[in-house]
């Protein structure tokens, strides 16, 4: 009985947490995400699972790495249609809208990368090299939405 209170206090913070954390939505052009990809993309290859669970990895899992494009912002719009650099992190997510179906094609934004006119980019980091990656043509899209869980940004210059 002495645990309840404690217990009630970590369900109300984790609860106070999930809901006043929020998700922001922001907007960016496809030709302005495309220059951005163009200009600052740096791929390099990172482990999708922490070092500790490298080694007990099951063997046939031989390659965990996940080629990323090692941008650290990117200037975009928010809801209140302002310029804003977003501090990209491993939650940052990227949602194409596509011109040639109803379905939109998600994936981690650190994971998108722009070769020959396509973004290929994937929707998960431990099964990356099971799951074939999302490739999406530059004409195809018609709206490019970024979602982040806990946004940094700072305002940017016009």
């Amino acid at each position: 009985m002495i645990l309840l209170p404690f217990i009630r206090g970590i369900i109300l913070g984790f609860l106070l947490l999930i809901f006043l954390g929020g998700c922001a939505t922001y907007t960016i052009s496809p030709d302005d995400l495309a220059t951005q990809l163009r200009e600052n993309q740096k791929r390099s290859e990172y482990f999708g699972v922490p070092n500790w669970l490298q080694f007990y990895a099951i063997p046939f899992l031989t390659d965990l790495s996940i080629e990323r494009n090692g941008i650290k912002r990117i200037v975009c719009i928010n809801s209140e249609g302002g310029q804003v650099y977003l501090s990209i992190d491993h939650t940052t997510q990227l949602e194409l809208y596509l011109k040639s179906t109803t379905e939109t094609k998600k994936m981690y934004f650190d994971t998108v990368l722009l070769l020959n006119n396509e973004l290929i980019g994937h929707r998960t980091r431990l099964a990356s090299k099971l799951i074939e990656a999302t490739r999406v043509s530059l004409e195809d899209i018609e709206k490019v939405e970024i979602y982040s869980e806990f946004p940094r940004t700072e305002k940017a210059e016009k």
